[in-house]
């Protein structure tokens, strides 16, 4: 009988672990920064205007397909150690996953625009008291489109049961959620305080933080589908 694989981990010390962990996390970071390059373009050298807008969009229709891309690869070396970590597999994740999360992200865009442009035009009106009301709903779009990649990194699902099952989340995992919007929060201070190095590591740190706070609540799920279609369809 073939003996079991051990895992590769038990037989490193904490040093090899955090300095493997260091490595993955700056690699995937540096994936995504260059999958993202277009927005740091934009954000660098163009300024914001009615004219300019239409780059801005484009760059940030891109954002959903590196997030998309950096989640599922993070998924994937959580199940399966840190030595797969490679630039190859998070371009892979990409590709595959294109014209999916790129979509996704358009659907999210065009409702963040349409936020963005309620508080603009609100503080122009002098009513600019709506506007932690906007910003809030802002912030859970974001919130929803991170759930909806996660749940679509794990389940194949379409589009309106991927969105209901993010929402579900959200809705009756409070402890996970607000663990979740906590990572969000330190990961801004991060950037506040120290964004050259935040920006190098932040990222995939999210991201894993996202994947293993909401891994129970979707393993709860799967086994629950799983006993549904069981149930429909016996032996």
């Amino acid at each position: 009988m073939e003996a079991l694989r051990a895992n590769p981990m038990e037989k490193k010390n904490l040093i090899q672990q955090a300095l493997e962990i260091f490595w993955g996390s700056f690699l995937l970071n540096i994936c995504f920064l260059i999958a993202n390059s277009l927005i740091f373009g934009a954000l660098l050298f163009v300024e914001f205007s009615l004219i300019s807008l239409p780059v801005y969009l484009v760059a940030f229709s891109l954002f959903n397909p590196a997030l998309s891309a950096l989640i599922e690869t993070v998924g994937q070396v959580r199940a399966v150690g840190l030595e797969e970590i490679s630039p190859k597999l998070y371009a892979f994740n990409y590709r595959l996953n294109f014209k999916g999360s790129f979509s996704l992200g358009l659907m999210y865009l065009s409702v963040l625009v349409i936020l963005g442009t309620n508080i603009v035009f609100m503080n122009a009106m002098g009513v600019g008291i709506l506007t932690p009301f906007f910003l809030i709903l802002a912030i859970l779009v974001m919130l929803h489109l991170f759930l909806m990649n996660i749940v679509t990194s794990k389940l194949v699902v379409s589009k309106p049961n991927g969105a209901k099952l993010a929402l579900h989340l959200m809705l009756n995992h409070p402890k996970q959620m607000i663990l979740l919007c906590l990572t969000f929060v330190l990961t801004a201070i991060l950037f506040l305080t120290i964004p050259h190095l935040a920006i190098l590591f932040a990222f995939p740190i999210l991201a894993f933080f996202g994947v293993v706070f909401t891994e129970k609540p979707l393993t709860k799920i799967i086994e629950n589908l799983e006993a549904q279609y069981q149930r429909n369809y016996p032996n």
